[in-house]
């Protein structure tokens, strides 16, 4: 699992090597990870054009990283990627942020529709990955709400862990 300082420099590195890109796909490879594949248009380096970006919220393991492959597609997509394949397909990334001073990590996404966040929140066996609306409201949730934070459920504002 992430600690602070490293989600922090993670987001960091996702700034400068991933913001501007445009999300392609999403594969939701297990019940706590989602790879999005992101495309870039820097032509000297042909590496960047294709990155791998891995979202887990697993409760010993939580994290992001690059991957080098894409894990295989389930045959029926999940929900949570469904919505991302319905409502993200082209959004561009603008950035990437810590919120507040917990290990909660959130992507901002630029869509036709409008802008979407997707939050990691690394909360041990209370970790979970959302996609919040530009009002920061709940649309999706990765996880049940009702095994990570109950209170954060689709419609409620998304607000970070107490401390």
């Amino acid at each position: 699992m992430l600690n602070l300082s490293e989600l922090r420099r993670a987001a960091e590195i996702i700034d400068r090597l991933f913001a501007g890109h445009r999300l392609e796909r999403s594969v939701q490879s297990g019940d706590d990870r989602v790879v999005l594949t992101l495309y870039g248009t820097q032509p000297e380096d042909p590496k960047a054009r294709k990155r791998l970006l891995l979202l887990t919220c697993h409760g010993q393991g939580g994290r992001v990283s690059q991957l080098d492959a894409l894990p295989k597609a389930p045959q029926n997509p999940p929900a949570f990627v469904s919505w991302l394949r319905a409502h993200l397909a082209s959004a561009r990334l603008r950035g990437a942020r810590v919120v507040g001073d917990d290990r909660v990590l959130a992507l901002a996404f630029e869509a036709r529709e409008g802008r979407f966040d997707l939050v990691l929140s690394l909360l041990g066996k209370r970790s979970n990955l959302y996609i919040l609306d530009e009002r920061g409201q709940v649309i999706l949730a990765l996880r049940p709400p009702s095994r990570t934070r109950p209170e954060i459920v689709p419609g409620a504002v998304f607000e970070p862990p107490a401390s």
